[in-house]
């Protein structure tokens, strides 16, 4: 909120201080669920999973385990881009046979 740490996730979810259009779009095409969870907002569970990957992160549940599918280079690489972190998430559904 303040700007004081750099998170690639957060530049590409918001814009100065609300969420972009775009993501809200995006969240309403992906044919998955797309949670957005603060690290103050997460459960013991998830906690575990981040911390081993570190944060920002983007996981998914795979039966009990959380697993790690985009990591922090790669969101920086996404230069807050809405649009290339669609392309990861269909890419991951594609590769898992979802899409």
């Amino acid at each position: 909120m303040r700007g004081t740490r750099h998170c690639g996730l957060c530049d590409i979810t918001h814009a100065t201080v609300r969420r972009k259009p775009a993501w809200d779009a995006m969240v309403a095409r992906v044919p998955v669920p797309v949670r957005l969870l603060h690290l103050d907002e997460i459960d013991d569970d998830l906690r575990v999973a981040v911390a081993a990957a570190g944060a920002p992160v983007v996981l998914v549940r795979d039966g009990a385990q959380w697993r790690e599918v985009v990591d922090a280079d790669a969101l920086d690489a996404m230069d807050g881009s809405v649009d290339a972190f669609e392309a990861a998430v269909r890419e991951v559904l594609r590769r898992e046979g979802a899409a």
